[in-house]
């Protein structure tokens, strides 16, 4: 099935990239907490 005829193509697109998205910001934050960081 090409893309053309996938009704879901864009919305898959858009979870994996915004899934990404967040993944990143959880490491970020787990860094943060790891390093002693204060929640201010």
């Amino acid at each position: 099935m090409t893309v053309d005829n996938d009704p879901m193509a864009e919305i898959r697109a858009s979870f994996f990239i915004e899934s990404e998205e967040l993944l990143e910001a959880l490491q970020d934050g787990l860094q943060l907490m790891d390093d002693g960081a204060a929640d201010n």
